[in-house]
């Protein structure tokens, strides 16, 4: 249901109700997360080392942590560095609905005002931090890497 949920919804409601605004950002943002690990840890329990695991009775517990995170780990930190770009662009709706500053009330008062020189700026920014981010989780997931 969150899937369909424009963040400025989210947004409205949270502020109508009185609830924590930082919290819109992450109901936003983690419909879009879990659907896509869900679906990266399903094709990973399906690998056939898994089954093979299972048919020798091996723990739930063991499997998941030594047979399925592995394989899933390097895309669920590249999701991770994609989420930092989804969170931003939720910030945009969500702290203009709300009144709440930060970088996306910023960007939407100088797209309002056509500050070209700010928007720029601000773009470079999120643009660092998503590559920061990418870069952060290329590094994690090469770390983990057996080399023969």
């Amino acid at each position: 249901m969150l899937l369909c949920v424009p963040s400025a919804a989210l947004a409205l409601l949270i502020f109508v109700y009185a609830g924590p605004v930082r919290a819109v950002m992450a109901l936003a943002v983690f419909p879009k997360v879990f659907q896509y690990l869900r679906n990266l840890l399903a094709h990973a329990a399906a690998q056939p080392h898994v089954m093979a695991a299972r048919a020798r009775g091996i723990g739930r517990a063991r499997i998941l942590l030594w047979h399925v995170v592995p394989v899933a780990a390097p895309q669920a930190l590249a999701l991770a560095g994609v989420s930092v770009s989804m969170a931003f662009g939720a910030a945009i709706a969500v702290e203009v609905v709300c009144d709440f500053p930060g970088i996306g009330q910023l960007a939407w008062k100088a797209a309002l005002a056509r500050d070209l020189p700010l928007l720029v700026t601000l773009t470079m920014l999120v643009t660092l931090a998503t590559q920061m981010a990418n870069a952060l989780a290329g590094m994690v997931s090469r770390r983990g890497e057996v080399r023969i």
